[in-house]
């Protein structure tokens, strides 16, 4: 599967190529004819990281400069690198992060890997064919982009965005749930230093609950956790693992909704635009960093691709998409059909919608797009990251 990011709401395709005098959007196309052989810094480096500094409001003391000056050569050739290797349409250079050493970039915005031999996969059965296409923000399950700011915390955004989507198919509502009671409460994680789903929904039952994003809200570093019971908002009793088969979780997202994933995020330091189609040891099933939420799948011509969404703020990607040809060494998370009202008065569990034929779509566009369809997806290849 493929992935695709962009930086607002909605997936934008841009197909054509941007060009070199677009603001920050300093792509090795425009620095190849200056480049005689790869792994070289670019002869215009100093003219590439002033622009950068300009674009992203970065400004450093003398020693610090050089310190990030260097940082950044070093940067471009990564991205050469990328760029000379990597098999589809992506495109790799500058972007908001050129500044920070993988390491840093690693410890500022991914997830510590973990050792995911121990978890139980499952092979669901008795699902229906996969639909041609599924996108759950046409329906409602998803909520905006959010910011998990200089905090590794992509594991509470992920965890509790595939709660909100539970929560939108037990009531119809979407609310916005607590990833700060994540951060400050779950005891098998290590706040912004990183977490893991599976433990996470495990701590949720622990908990009770979560509480909604207002009651709790997010503030980007781990503080005493000031949980309080009678908040509580959306309880699960149950989590459970996909196993490796992208076909099932195709299905399985379009029956259940928006799903917990793990992936390796190391290129997307670099990454600007276009299809990824990286090689295996850019993609090491030993280094699950990062984690999102896959909401959705379509098709690009014959490239099939996931639609995750991001924990990054609107500005990353710079308002284009990124796209995988390959899910990069993934592991899929989901709640099963548990979720339900946390109040005084309601400690049953409610009614589960059971179809989606049940739900509207926010667009007309597409209201017949879950029509039971019998088309079978190979998704062996391609993902989408949105935001």
């Amino acid at each position: 599967m493929c992935v695709r990011f962009s930086t607002n709401s909605l997936v934008q395709v841009i197909k054509d190529t941007p060009k070199c005098t677009r603001p920050k959007c300093v792509h090795l196309e425009c620095v190849k004819s200056r480049v005689t052989v790869v792994g070289e810094v670019p002869d215009n480096a100093r003219e590439l990281y002033e622009q950068f500094k300009r674009d992203y409001g970065k400004v450093y003391a003398n020693d610090d400069d050089q310190k990030r000056f260097a940082i950044f050569k070093d940067n471009l050739v990564r991205a050469q690198k990328l760029q000379l290797n990597d098999r589809g349409t992506a495109r790799y250079g500058v972007t908001r992060f050129s500044d920070l050493t993988p390491e840093e970039f690693a410890a500022k915005y991914l997830s510590r890997p973990d050792n995911n031999d121990q978890v139980e996969r499952v092979r669901p059965t008795g699902l229906k064919a996969a639909p041609e296409r599924i996108d759950w923000r046409e329906w409602g399950a998803v909520g905006p982009v959010e910011n998990q700011g200089v905090c590794g915390s992509c594991w509470a955004f992920s965890v509790a965005g595939n709660v909100e989507g539970q929560w939108f198919l037990k009531t119809g509502q979407l609310v916005s749930l607590s990833k700060q009671q994540l951060v400050d409460c779950d005891r098998a994680a290590d706040g912004c230093n990183g977490g893991w789903p599976a433990s996470s929904y495990l701590e949720i039952m622990h908990m009770g609950g979560l509480e909604s994003q207002d009651e709790y809200p997010y503030v980007g570093v781990k503080e005493q956790c000031f949980m309080e019971k009678e908040k509580l908002l959306a309880k699960i009793d149950d989590s459970i693992v996909l196993g490796p088969s992208e076909d099932d979780h195709a299905a399985y997202l379009a029956e259940h909704g928006p799903l917990s994933t793990l992936l390796n995020a190391n290129t997307l330091q670099y990454y600007q635009a276009g299809i990824i189609h990286p090689s295996y040891e850019e993609c090491s099933p030993a280094d699950l960093n990062h984690a999102v939420l896959t909401v959705g799948y379509d098709k690009e011509g014959d490239i099939p691709y996931w639609i995750i969404k991001n924990s990054w703020n609107v500005e990353w990607g710079e308002k284009v998409s990124y796209s995988c040809f390959i899910l990069c060494s993934h592991q899929t998370f989901t709640l099963a059909r548990v979720v339900y009202r946390a109040t005084s008065d309601s400690t049953g569990e409610m009614e589960h919608v059971e179809s989606i034929a049940c739900l509207h779509p926010r667009s007309s566009i597409n209201e017949n797009h879950v029509d039971g369809s019998n088309v079978t997806l190979s998704f062996q290849y391609a993902i989408k990251h949105f935001l």
